[in-house]
């Protein structure tokens, strides 16, 4: 009897714990996620409890396909992707006309930093790809840019847009229609590590900002605005679209690229946003 009772407290106490963990987790997510808007292009909320289908909210419906390693977990709204660096950690949307956003633009999200990248960038969103002319906009974080042999000699492929910025920094950089080279934009401030926060980036054809959590970090002024390409948007890693190829249903990298494990996200990415204004006030920015 004794014995039994033991192992009936045992087993409480570790439901209760597990419970507890379970809370934990669901008090850190809001409960409200945000809403697509008049000006919503595309939102991606990653809401879907696991599998290769990363739902579009916005009007067009434009839906991405997660590669095997971008796995679901808790977020800052219900569900959220997680990345890691590997080649097959990204979530990947195909190519759509209204994705090329000829006036104002927006692109946000919250990120959860769990490591900043030993090479120049990891990438939140992008719209750009190895093919030329097929270059339009990447939105990141600064990494450490180190060097060989400390680590294997990357590819360098945003070395320029970074090439005065200090690690852990918000980086939006394009290449516009109107220029022969990429411009590239950098917050003043640093991201954190280890909790959520939110990012954002806007272009109205006059001035790029640059917000974290909803404020404001630094403006530049300028009359460029992201050329129009063919590119896919890939969430959490740089990949080239020529190889890629679908198994059961899921992207993946056929094994001759390796880009996507040099820029890769490590940490959580949830709701991303496209729109077409130039965001001064984020629905769902604020102290996490």
């Amino acid at each position: 009897m004794r014995r039994a009772a033991f192992v009936l407290a045992a087993l409480l106490v570790l439901a209760g714990t597990a419970e507890a963990k379970k809370k934990k987790h669901e008090d850190k997510a809001a409960p409200f996620p945000p809403a697509a808007d008049s000006v919503t292009v595309a939102l991606w909320s990653f809401d879907e409890n696991g599998g290769p289908i990363a739902g579009d909210s916005g009007p067009f419906r434009m839906t991405g396909t997660a590669a095997p390693d971008a796995r679901t977990d808790f977020g800052r709204y219900h569900s959220a992707r997680i990345f890691n660096r590997t080649q097959q950690s990204f979530v990947i949307v195909p190519p759509n006309p209204t994705m090329n956003l000829r006036g104002p633009f927006s692109i946000e999200a919250w990120v959860y930093v769990n490591s900043w990248s030993a090479y120049e960038l990891q990438v939140i969103a992008a719209r750009w790809s190895p093919v030329p002319g097929d270059q339009s906009w990447v939105f990141g974080v600064s990494g450490l840019k180190e060097k060989y042999p400390v680590v294997p000699a990357g590819p360098e492929l945003f070395a320029s847009a970074v090439l005065d910025v200090p690690a852990t920094r918000l980086v939006f950089a394009m290449q516009p229609a109107e220029a022969a080279a990429m411009v590239s934009f950098a917050s003043i401030g640093s991201l954190p590590q280890g909790r959520w926060v939110h990012v954002a980036a806007t272009a109205d054809g006059e001035t790029v900002r640059l917000y974290i959590d909803g404020r404001m970090d630094t403006q530049f002024a300028t009359r460029n605005l992201p050329r129009a390409s063919l590119a896919p948007i890939v969430f959490g890693g740089f990949v080239d679209p020529r190889r890629i190829s679908d198994q059961s249903g899921h992207m993946q990298i056929d094994g001759t690229s390796d880009y996507s494990s040099f820029y890769g996200f490590d940490g959580a990415i949830d709701e991303v946003r496209l729109s077409s204004t130039a965001r001064t006030r984020f629905e769902s920015a604020g102290k996490p």
